[in-house]
């Protein structure tokens, strides 16, 4: 009894520990630099700074740790560089990255225990159906 209730333990522990998001890479596709900012809960995402500017091409990373109950998704905003109408806003949590809003700029991911989001254009989104 002991030994099946041990395996079952370990089997629940194995499988929801791949879907913990442990880290996030983001990565500029898009025709200019990207304004990052951390609007809450950046104990999240350590590893961002606040504020962060990537040039087009350039890729960022960090860890993603659990918040707080009350404070448990970091809320990203993005600005382009030179164009600050188009804008995006996201959400990180260690369950999953959210897409809330975007004007003018794409981007896409797929929720695994090393997620990647990638931010472009919206004619490569439409052309490839992802960044």
């Amino acid at each position: 009894m002991k030994k099946a209730l041990f395996l079952c333990i370990a089997a629940l522990l194995s499988t929801s520990s791949f879907a913990t998001l442990r880290t996030l890479s983001v990565v500029n596709h898009f025709n200019e630099a990207l304004e990052f900012k951390i609007d809450r809960n950046r104990s999240i995402v350590p590893d961002f700074a606040e504020k962060f500017t990537l040039a087009k091409n350039q890729p960022a990373k960090t860890r993603i740790f659990p918040g707080s109950k009350d404070a448990n998704i970091a809320y990203i905003g993005v600005i382009a560089n030179k164009s600050p109408k188009k804008t995006a806003f996201f959400g990180v949590s260690t369950e999953q990255v959210s897409g809330y809003l975007s004007i003018g700029i794409a981007y896409s991911w797929e929720d695994q225990e090393y997620t990647t989001m990638t931010f472009c254009t919206p004619e490569e989104y439409t052309q490839k159906g992802h960044c």
